[in-house]
């Protein structure tokens, strides 16, 4: 069960770190990203990425605490909505914000994916120039419609 914690002051230090990173569009001091949705933040627990603490407001309380309930070891702080919003780094804040350890990537994870599309490419060059011997070029699809002006040809 995640721990929970009321907080009223703009001038709370994790506030002041938080605000910090979202008007620089950069991680926390501790290096923390800030994911501002309920979808962010499902995301990141579907990605099995760290997260360490969830900003919530008060009016959503209920369904971020269903989001977290299984979670061991997060925190849950609940803030006014007012104070939520002044926060938030969208017009219209959705009432949640997770703080996520961001993946790090491995170099053979990169290259396994440059890999697929080094292949791919090749594969591609590969029947274009099977075509070229065979005397005609790759056929592109032309669509029945005029470009131009959207008019059946």
């Amino acid at each position: 069960m995640a721990k929970s914690e009321t907080i009223t002051s703009a001038a709370n230090p994790l506030l002041k770190d938080v605000r910090r990173a979202i008007a620089r569009g950069t991680l926390t001091e501790q290096g923390w990203s800030v994911a501002e949705t309920f979808h962010l933040l499902e995301e990141a627990l579907r990605s099995d990425c760290e997260v360490k603490t969830v900003l919530v407001a008060e009016s959503v309380r209920s369904a971020a605490e269903a989001h977290v309930r299984r979670l061991a070891g997060v925190k849950l702080v609940v803030l006014p909505d007012a104070l939520l919003q002044s926060l938030s780094g969208t017009e219209t804040s959705q009432g949640v914000m997770a703080l996520v350890k961001p993946p790090v990537w491995k170099l053979e994870q990169l290259f396994a994916a440059a890999r697929w599309w080094w292949c791919s490419m090749d594969c591609r060059t590969r029947q274009r120039r099977r075509h070229r011997a065979r005397g005609r070029g790759l056929r592109r699809h032309r669509p029945p419609v005029s470009q131009r002006h959207g008019k059946p040809v």
